[in-house]
């Protein structure tokens, strides 16, 4: 009887191990919330299923919103070029959207970030780091030498 018990554990735990692995696929290490370098706000990045509206063809592509923001931090879109979001509440503003995973080069690239703290949006691509931190890119007209780079933190949940 003792040994049906311990085989039947050890069952259980192979099926929930199978399970949670298939869960958590190398493109969803991306999705999380992150503190980003200066420590100044969190960002929650998620999954999106999205339909390409020329081969209707369903994907996913990563898009990630402010989720908090230090008391120092302006709370309003203030920078915004657009005059009518300039009063937009930055929590909960995406401010990266349309990043696809590219398994050949483990990087989540052709999406767009927007920085806040100068109203402009730059094309961008992130990777894992060795340590688990999230490297992030921004960069403009394609060149990624003209470009910015960030290192972000998991923030555990």
């Amino acid at each position: 009887m003792k040994h049906l018990l311990k085989i039947s554990i050890l069952m259980l735990l192979f099926v929930a191990n199978s399970y949670l692995s298939a869960a958590q696929t190398p493109e969803d290490a991306f999705v999380g919330t992150w503190l980003t370098a200066e420590k100044d706000s969190k960002v929650q990045i998620y999954k999106v299923k999205i339909t390409d509206k020329k081969t209707n063809e369903v994907g996913y592509e990563y898009r990630g919103k402010i989720a908090w923001l230090a008391e120092s931090r302006e709370k309003m879109d203030i920078n915004n070029p657009d005059d009518k979001q300039k009063k937009d509440a930055l929590i909960g503003k995406n401010i990266m959207k349309g990043f696809k995973y590219n398994a050949k080069n483990k990087t989540w690239e052709g999406g767009t970030l927007y920085k806040s703290g100068d109203g402009k949006t730059y094309e961008g691509y992130a990777q894992m780091n060795p340590d688990g931190s999230l490297y992030l890119k921004g960069y403009i007209m394609g060149i990624k030498a003209l470009g910015k780079s960030s290192n972000w933190t998991r923030v555990k949940e």
